[in-house]
């Protein structure tokens, strides 16, 4: 497997204009809950914004949590067909 060096930086995850149905998507498993915010914000600030929340910018470590990356980004696209949305990952 190839290491990963996905940042999976909650609430700078893009450009999500006009989706105000859905402020953010969480998920649970047995070990965390992890959630994905769809505001437009400076790296730096998402970063204040998780720690603020009790949370950290997630790096993506282990196949369990590619798969949690996985479900949160498939509910966002199944909410928002008709929309084109973009992800920022690094």
């Amino acid at each position: 497997m190839a290491k990963m060096l996905w940042i999976f930086l909650l609430q700078l995850i893009g450009s999500f204009a006009g989706l105000s149905e859905a402020e953010h998507e969480t998920l649970c498993t047995s070990n965390a809950c992890f959630t994905l915010h769809m505001n437009k914000v400076l790296f730096d600030k998402a970063v204040q914004n998780c720690d603020h929340n009790g949370g950290y910018v997630m790096t993506v470590r282990d196949r369990e949590e590619e798969d949690v990356l996985r479900r949160l980004l498939s509910r966002i696209q199944r909410k928002s067909q008709d929309r084109h949305l973009h992800f920022g990952l690094d």
